[in-house]
Formats: structure tokens, C-alpha cells, sequence
């Protein structure tokens, strides 16, 4: 992180949403529901690419499981190796 973003970060960002209120009849809805919108909206007009997307995941997980896994084993080894010195 740089130090701007983490400034960025600290603040205590609040806002109001009266005006949208005031002037555009907004009115707030529970967030379930708009996560809900959100992903029908996405999956409308992306609907191809998220497609092809979730076939080529799979592959990606196992081999960062397995990249993951000989790390974890390599370094297991070096613990022990360094441990059996006198």
C-alpha cells in the first residue's frame, strides 16, 4: 500500500442521502437486495464471459492449491532439516 491509500483508508468516510432524497425520490433498500441486483445486472449483460470464466477457474485453483501444498511441504522439510542439526 502506499502512504496516500493508506490516508485514504483512515478516513471516516460518511455520507448523507438526503439531496437523493430531496430531489431524485430516492430511497434506500436493504443491502441483500441490491447485492441481488447487482450480480442479475452483471450476469445480463456478461452472461458469455462470466461463462467461459468459471470453466478455466477450476485449473487455476488446483494448481495454486498445488503451488501452495510444495511450499507448505519445502518448507515443512527445511523446518526439520534445521531442527535435526546439532
Amino acid at each position: 500500500l502506499t502512504p496516500l491509500e493508506v490516508r485514504a483508508a483512515s478516513q471516516w468516510w460518511t455520507y448523507r442521502s438526503t439531496r437523493a432524497r430531496r430531489e431524485l425520490g430516492w430511497s434506500a433498500r436493504p443491502h441483500e437486495e441490491t447485492l441481488e441486483a447487482t450480480v442479475a445486472w452483471h450476469l445480463e449483460r456478461e452472461q458469455d464471459r462470466i461463462a467461459r470464466t468459471r470453466r478455466s477457474q477450476p485449473i487455476q485453483f488446483r494448481l495454486a492449491g498445488a503451488a501452495i501444498g510444495a511450499t507448505e511441504t519445502a518448507v515443512g522439510l527445511l523446518r526439520r532439516a534445521a531442527a535435526a542439526r546439532p
